[in-house]
């Protein structure tokens, strides 16, 4: 039987979403038509990258909306499992990515010479503090959360 969507996890979802969607301008704004950086994509899409920019950059979105969905429906430990299952395997993917985006045969020269760039060091570090943020409120809400 398929539960009803709570208003909880709907607005998680829709808050998933709109993260997803501020990483996704992020990490298309960051790849600067294919002659900037895909560091942002690896981050926030991990491990959607392994499945091909499109689908990296086109799942960005769905991918942190089904996570807030997740967050928004935690009264299970069943949930809470899936929650962190989630999480530990977009943080696993993302090391071999950034290796992989920015490993010696790579993006790695051209990403040490666009650091030379004041605007894509802003644009980096910026998205990057968004990417933490959401994290934090992300944690901070499974916590919150995880004690009731």
């Amino acid at each position: 039987m398929i539960e009803k969507p709570s208003s909880g996890m709907r607005s998680a979802a829709l808050w998933g979403f709109a993260y997803g969607c501020l990483l996704c301008v992020w990490a298309f704004f960051a790849m600067g038509a294919g002659h900037g950086t895909y560091l942002p994509l690896a981050i926030a899409s991990s491990p959607l990258l392994y499945l091909g920019t499109p689908l990296a950059l086109s799942g960005l979105p769905i991918l942190w909306a089904a996570i807030g969905a997740t967050l928004g429906r935690l009264s299970g430990n069943s949930r809470r499992w899936t929650f962190l299952a989630a999480m530990s395997i977009h943080y696993a993917g993302i090391v071999p990515l950034c290796w992989r985006v920015l490993g010696p045969m790579d993006d790695g020269p051209s990403f040490r010479l666009m650091l030379t760039r004041v605007d894509t060091v802003v644009t980096l570090l910026l998205g990057l503090l968004i990417y933490l943020a959401g994290q934090g409120v992300l944690w901070r809400t499974y916590c919150a959360r995880s004690r009731r």
